[in-house]
């Protein structure tokens, strides 16, 4: 099956400038079993480092329509939750959806206490969802080591990073 695309005119998927928020890291997208599309995007805080920190959490909105329209933005809450606790943030970098639908987000953890929040990395962390992005679980492990994941990709039901 031959697809085609077209490029349609740009707009602002979220404007955070308006509420003095930022958008740095933090920028998975993935396309769920049943076809919807969930971006998701970091909200941090504007002032530290004139907004390029790592230090806020993350959000996201679906799409039913390929990315023509846009439902309203819901909180990811594992993250807030971790950057409500004031010790880490986790931005979520990578996000997969296996052959039997479950969808992985892979989250960079860092030291909330420093002005960019971006390093040190901690172990990595995940959330899955079995139902489309509708319900996550609450954050796992990865792996032990310290770090951050650059890429992901699942073949069959296995997850690769």
């Amino acid at each position: 099956m031959e697809q085609t695309w077209r490029m349609t005119t740009p707009e602002v998927f979220v404007d955070h400038q308006a509420q003095k928020r930022s958008g740095h890291m933090g920028h998975a997208l993935v396309r769920c079993k049943n076809g919807d599309i969930l971006d998701f995007y970091s909200n941090v805080d504007y002032d530290r480092v004139h907004g390029h920190s790592g230090y806020g959490w993350m959000e996201y909105r679906r799409s039913h329509d390929g990315g023509r329209t846009w439902d309203q933005a819901q909180v990811l809450e594992y993250s807030r939750r971790v950057y409500d606790e004031g010790v880490h943030t986790a931005l979520c970098e990578k996000a997969v959806c296996t052959q039997d639908g479950t969808i992985c987000l892979l989250f960079q953890i860092t030291d909330a206490s420093l002005p960019i929040a971006c390093e040190p990395w901690s172990p990595p962390t995940y959330i899955i969802s079995r139902d489309n992005g509708l319900t996550w679980s609450e954050g796992r492990e990865a792996c032990p080591a310290k770090g951050r994941i650059y890429d992901a990709l699942s073949r069959g039901n296995s997850i690769h990073f």
